[in-house]
């Protein structure tokens, strides 16, 4: 299984939950979900929340300088091996 991780400023927050919800989950038998759901379920981090977790960027990352130096909005997303295994 895979699943979705995303870092980026707040201000693209909506942003990411909107599109992946207009996306099509390409995890197999997962058809006619979105990329939004099936990455909150795998979520390792999503047990009490409304919506998958979207993490900070770090400092020291290649994204400082956009960011924390010229305040441009920067991020990056993946689509990784999940470590936690959940039942479907």
């Amino acid at each position: 299984m895979y699943t979705l991780r995303v870092d980026c400023t707040p201000s693209l927050h909506t942003l990411v939950y909107d599109l992946t919800k207009q996306i099509a989950s390409p995890e197999e038998g997962e058809e006619g979900v979105s990329l939004y759901e099936s990455w909150h379920k795998r979520d390792n981090w999503t047990d009490n929340r409304d919506a998958p977790r979207i993490s900070k960027l770090g400092s020291g990352s290649d994204f400082e300088a956009y960011f924390i130096r010229l305040g441009i909005a920067a991020g990056r997303a993946r689509y990784t091996k999940n470590k936690v295994r959940h039942a479907d």
